[in-house]
């Protein structure tokens, strides 16, 4: 898994800087939004965590680097597209939380697709191999790559090189046009799709938030836990639940539990 794999540290004090992270870059990367998550806070700012591996509930902040990949992906990405897609998707939150309809649902499929292969990339291998290049023409300093992924604008981005080892700028670039790749073959999937709001009347069950989203928009289960009391079902999904006589939030949770990678949240 990426967040098991040791991440480039940007310029610092080690490159005659007079602090670290002299760029400000975003290190710590959440998979799934800090606010998002912080939707299940169990009070004092901290959320119940059951870790698939050590089979153990957590209690951690939101804010926990549990949450993080390290550096995968570009700052341009984290920054701006990521930025903008969760922006985006809040201000359809707002209209939910005052009891208005959701004005375009397209910014939710654009939130969900993003999020599914935010997932999905956390959970490879972090694409960092060394180059076969023995010679180059030009060979851009550790300064030059930095400046160039914090500066990046518009829609072309000119890529730079180097044959430095320690290097992860050619590997954050892979992420970053494996992400805008797969968010193009992935959207059309659903094109003009509605969304449904499903509330949890019963208090004996809340909805469940997992990393299993990737796992089950591969097969066909749109579902997105959006708070402990509410769930946003695709039509098609909640149309082929009904036809089944399955939907329910303890299958939705079924769901969410069996196809998690490394852990689900509970209220």
């Amino acid at each position: 898994m990426t967040k098991q794999s040791k991440h480039e540290k940007p310029l610092g004090k080690s490159d005659g800087y007079e602090k670290n992270n002299h760029n400000n870059i975003t290190i710590d990367q959440h998979v799934i939004p800090r606010k998002h998550i912080a939707e299940w806070d169990i009070g004092r700012g901290i959320v119940n965590v059951f870790d698939i591996k050590s089979q153990q509930i957590k209690t951690i902040p939101p804010q926990n680097t549990y949450f993080c990949v390290r550096r995968l992906w570009d700052q341009w990405t984290e920054s701006e597209m990521m930025r903008v897609n969760e922006n985006n998707f809040q201000c359809q939150m707002d209209l939910i939380r005052a009891g208005a309809p959701i004005s375009n649902h397209q910014l939710i499929t654009e939130y969900y697709v993003l999020l599914c292969i935010r997932v999905m990339v956390a959970n490879k291998e972090r694409p960092d191999y060394p180059s076969i290049l023995s010679s180059m023409p030009y060979e851009n300093s550790k300064e030059e790559l930095e400046d160039n992924e914090i500066n990046m604008t518009g829609s072309v981005h000119i890529i730079g090189g180097t044959m430095d080892e320690t290097s992860q700028y050619a590997a954050r670039t892979v992420v970053k046009m494996y992400i805008s790749l797969c968010f193009r073959q992935f959207m059309p999937q659903l094109i003009n799709e509605e969304w449904l709001l499903c509330t949890s009347e019963s208090n004996d069950f809340s909805f469940i938030l997992s990393d299993a989203l990737y796992n089950n928009f591969a097969t066909g289960f749109h579902v997105l836990p959006i708070t402990p009391r509410q769930v946003l079902i695709a039509k098609s999904t909640y149309d082929k639940l009904e036809q089944n006589k399955v939907f329910s939030v303890e299958y939705i949770n079924k769901r969410m539990i069996a196809n998690a990678v490394n852990y689900y949240i509970q209220a």
